[in-house]
């Protein structure tokens, strides 16, 4: 299995603290509140109090106390197949399960993991999002490698 990159988290959780306490809140009570933590990491917080902590390259980060009910949202992976992919001749093979429209987007998009997004670059290069488990990686890394050994 190629080695995998995970680049960025996504959490989901509520905001506890106040609100009134968050960056330009008072000015004008947007809909949603974006705030730099001072873990580099963005936080979201919604009218609602449900927020999001996006930015994460691992899924062992130090939350706040302010914020509670916290799980993976999902999770965005890249890794590199080795070879160049020839993604016109797998899409034309495989016209069922892939989207390509090269003029619109350099990837072959490979339909067959929803909700996982999977898109596979002509340098060989594969990024995934929407994961939200390792499990999944491992398998859809596996997965992948072995459809694309034709096309390189």
């Amino acid at each position: 299995m190629p080695q995998f990159k995970i680049v960025n988290v996504n959490f989901a959780g509520e905001y506890t603290g106040s609100l009134e306490d968050l960056p330009s809140f008072r000015v004008h009570p947007p809909i949603m509140v974006v705030v730099r933590m001072t873990n580099g990491l963005t936080l979201l917080v919604f009218k609602t109090r449900k927020c999001r902590i996006m930015g994460a390259t691992s899924t062992n980060i130090s939350i706040p106390d302010y914020i509670t009910n916290v799980r993976l949202q999902s999770m965005t992976i890249t890794f590199n197949l080795g070879h160049t992919v020839n993604l016109i001749g797998m899409h034309e093979a495989n016209l069922s399960s892939t989207g390509y429209e090269e003029e619109i987007f350099s990837a072959l998009h490979l339909c067959q993991y929803h909700p996982i997004h999977v898109n596979i670059f002509a340098s060989g290069r594969v990024v995934l999002t929407g994961v939200k488990t390792h499990h999944d990686i491992s398998h859809i890394i596996d997965d992948i490698s072995e459809f694309c050994i034709d096309y390189m």
